[in-house]
């Protein structure tokens, strides 16, 4: 049931969605970092240029960003060392 002529109207968002991981070269405190400035309002692309994560990022990668909880990753700011 992953093909949109096996019934999945969300196919397309599902092979998005893994391009946009498997394609990017990021590391979880990149995404953090990404998230953190979009849980804030900024733009997606303007984060990617001021991190300098341009040439790391898939076409996908939005996607994947729209598709996140950002505020998890302000919780994580937040919350100190154990």
């Amino acid at each position: 049931m992953l093909t949109q002529g096996e019934g999945n109207p969300q196919a397309l968002l599902l092979t998005q969605l893994a391009k946009g991981y498997i394609e990017s070269d990021l590391s979880w405190a990149d995404m953090a970092d990404l998230g953190q400035r979009m849980a804030r309002g900024q733009a997606f692309l303007a984060a990617v240029e001021q991190l300098g994560l341009r040439e790391r990022v898939s076409p996908d990668m939005p996607t994947v960003m729209a598709l996140l909880d950002k505020r998890q990753f302000l919780d994580m700011g937040r919350r100190s060392p154990s």
